[in-house]
């Protein structure tokens, strides 16, 4: 019986595929344990899961799944977080709800880092004030975006959806030597610091790393990269994309 389903569900995509080849099908399946190899091959996963989405930390989670397994998918930007980094419990909208479903923090940006990604907005917000935030956030999405797709993607925190941890991510390019590194502090996170072991380090070149939202930059040379580490400080709630490219 569950083969005659599977061989069904697919056999009505592809007819649906057939009679519209342009037909872009968005795949949300139980929190994307549906996206296996075959429902990938007809589908988009633009909507992965209904569960948490601006709850940070287990939305996190489910970010480091997607990028193990599927090279392109959609997050959204929202916070459901009180001001003492506790949650709304059952995470929907309301009178009740700590911040408006849109609230499209720095917070809510960085934890919605994916290939693709939609900004929520509500009805509170003034968005004439707030439009130059998420011009500039955007920008600075599709420019570490884009290593989502041409890089190689390297965990460098452990798998957790737990709001005391440290969230990072590095995406490389190789061909080019260079790629973003991704970094969250999450709510209650204690440590004020990370250092981080960077992957696909060249210690004979030196690297240029930039950071858009802030404006900070600095140079540092491969060898001292391999063997200091990479260190980023952050408030709590905070994240930051740093780029870096080999120094020519």
């Amino acid at each position: 019986m569950e083969n005659h389903h599977v061989t069904g569900y697919l056999a009505f995509w592809d007819d649906m595929l057939n009679q519209m080849p342009e037909l872009l099908i968005d795949s949300c399946a139980s929190g994307g344990r549906r996206n296996e190899y075959e429902t990938m091959k007809r589908s988009v996963p633009f909507h992965y899961t209904d569960l948490s989405y601006g709850d940070h930390a287990v939305k996190e989670a489910y970010t480091y799944t997607m990028f193990s397994w599927i090279p392109y998918f959609r997050n959204f930007t929202c916070s459901w977080d009180y001001d003492d980094g506790n949650y709304y419990p059952d995470g929907v909208s309301g009178e009740n709800a700590p911040k408006p479903m849109g609230n499209s923090d720095n917070y809510a940006f960085h934890t919605a880092f994916a290939p693709a990604f939609s900004s929520q907005f509500t009805k509170e917000e003034d968005l004439d004030a707030a439009a130059p935030y998420y011009n500039k956030m955007h920008a600075i999405w599709r420019r570490a975006a884009k290593y989502t797709l041409s890089g190689d993607f390297y965990p460098l925190t452990p798998f957790s959806k737990e709001p005391d941890t440290w969230y990072c991510l590095q995406f490389h390019d190789e061909d080019k030597g260079e790629g973003v590194v991704s970094c969250i502090r999450n709510t209650k996170c204690p440590e004020e610091s990370i250092t981080l072991s960077l992957r696909q380090i060249d210690k004979a070149a030196t690297y240029e790393f930039d950071d858009p939202e802030f404006g900070n930059s600095f140079t540092v040379s491969g060898k001292d990269l391999a063997k200091n580490g990479f260190t980023v400080t952050l408030p709590a709630r905070t994240g930051v994309y740093w780029f870096y490219k080999t120094k020519r």
